[in-house]
C-alpha cells in the first residue's frame, strides 16, 4: 500500500478505537447507574413489603410479593405469589408473563411513588396515572398515593403534586384529608 494511504487507514483505525474506547466508557457509566437504581428499588421495595403488599390487596390484585436477599441487595431475588380464593399462596415462575398490564402499572405506579420520595422533589408530575384501570382500582390507587392513614405512614400526602387526568371522579370521590391550603 501506498503510504499515505497506509496512514490514513491507520488515523481511520484510531478513531474508531477511541470511539469504541469512549463508548465503553459510557457503558460502565450506565451500568453504574442501573446498578445505584437495581439497588435503590431493591432497598425501597424490601422497606415497604408491608405497605405495598397492602395496597395490592385494597386495590384488588391477589398478589404478595417478597424480596429475598442472597448476600448483598446485587443477588436479590424478587418473588411473586398469587394468592387465591382459598387463601393460598402459589408462586409465580416468570413475573414478566403472568402480570396483566394494569397489574404492572400499578405496582410500577407504586414503586415509582417510592423513588419520587427518596428524591425529595419540589414538584411531582403524574401524567394521567389512573385512566387505565379498573373503577375500584382507580380508587385504591388514589388513596394509595395520597393517604397518610394507617399502613401508609409514605405517600404524595402534603407534597406538591401536579397530577394530570382525563378522569376525575375517582379523585374527587376519594375521601383524604387534604392539608388546610392544599387545592384539588
Amino acid at each position: 500500500l501506498h503510504p499515505r494511504v497506509r496512514r490514513q487507514r491507520q488515523m481511520c483505525i484510531r478513531d474508531r478505537n477511541s470511539s469504541i474506547d469512549e463508548m465503553i466508557g459510557k457503558i460502565s457509566d450506565l451500568q453504574k447507574e442501573i446498578g445505584k437504581m437495581n439497588r435503590l428499588v431493591i432497598s425501597k421495595m424490601s422497606s415497604c413489603k408491608k405497605e405495598i403488599n397492602s395496597f395490592l390487596k385494597l386495590a384488588g390484585f391477589n398478589y404478595e410479593f417478597d424480596i429475598i436477599k442472597d448476600g448483598d441487595e446485587k443477588n436479590s431475588i424478587t418473588i411473586l405469589k398469587y394468592v387465591n380464593s382459598e387463601d393460598e399462596k402459589i408462586q409465580v415462575s416468570d413475573i414478566e408473563k403472568h402480570l396483566s398490564w394494569g397489574e404492572k402499572n400499578a405496582f410500577a405506579l407504586v414503586l415509582f411513588m417510592y423513588y419520587a420520595l427518596s428524591k425529595n422533589p419540589g414538584l411531582i408530575i403524574l401524567d394521567d396515572p389512573i385512566s387505565s384501570f379498573d373503577g375500584n382500582k382507580k380508587y385504591a390507587i388514589i388513596n394509595r398515593l395520597f393517604s397518610n392513614k394507617g399502613d401508609y405512614a409514605d405517600s404524595f400526602y402534603n407534597k406538591t403534586v401536579l397530577m394530570l387526568t382525563h378522569d376525575f371522579e375517582p379523585v374527587s370521590y376519594t375521601h383524604l384529608t387534604l392539608p388546610t391550603n392544599s387545592r384539588v
